[in-house]
């Protein structure tokens, strides 16, 4: 219940509870209840008439007041972030404290979400699992507090962690630092170091992706 209530406060203000018109929306935690049964089931539980059916309200209202709910707890820039500079050594210290890894801000993982239904469309055996099933694989960061600090969704279940966590923004960005940091020492070699009689052909440096 204090979970509830505490959605309901930080959603409760957001621009889609409040009508154009004259007519006032029902409460957002009626509202929030609605959305929370349906994404709260499985399968056909989750079907909009069995939710209309079972809380009382049309088949339009029980749809409407899930898209709703969504919309407004969609807050991920608010509340899923990369820690800044003076928190990545906080959080860093307290894990090489803690658990004996250094220079670690957070904890990496996949997870398969199982769908009902085979994706109806091209390529739906993409989504074709090793657990037998139909399913999108995220890849969360959490940190030693289980704060999630990071998030990747929407690749197929069949695609291994190893991939994701190649096209993740952090393996990208770590990528990117260590072609600077290539280039950099490349410069400075060629500022400060004279070919001797015998030169060698010029051959880029490699640019390692991962």
């Amino acid at each position: 219940k204090v979970c509830f209530w505490r959605l309901v406060d930080i959603i409760k203000d957001n621009s889609v509870f409040i009508n154009s018109s004259t007519r006032d929306q029902d409460p957002v935690h009626h509202q929030l209840l609605i959305a929370l049964f349906r994404l709260g089931k499985y399968g056909n539980g989750s079907g909009i008439g069995h939710t209309a059916s079972y809380l009382c309200c049309g088949d339009g209202t029980a749809e409407i007041y899930t898209w709703r709910c969504l919309k407004a707890i969609y807050l991920r820039n608010d509340y899923i972030a990369w820690p800044g500079t003076t928190e990545r050594v906080t959080i860093a210290t307290r894990i090489a404290h803690d658990h004996f890894f250094g220079n670690c801000v957070g904890m990496m993982d996949g997870s398969l979400i199982p769908i009902d239904l085979r994706p109806g469309i091209d390529g739906a055996n993409d989504y074709y699992t090793r657990k037998s099933n139909y399913a999108l694989n995220i890849m969360a960061i959490c940190d030693d507090r289980k704060r999630i600090r990071g998030l990747l969704t929407g690749w197929p279940g069949a695609v291994n962690d190893q991939r994701i966590f190649d096209m993740s923004p952090v393996r990208l960005k770590a990528v990117s630092i260590h072609v600077l940091i290539l280039r950099q020492i490349r410069t400075v070699i060629d500022r400060h170091f004279t070919p001797g009689i015998r030169e060698e052909p010029a051959v880029d440096w490699p640019i390692f992706t991962g």
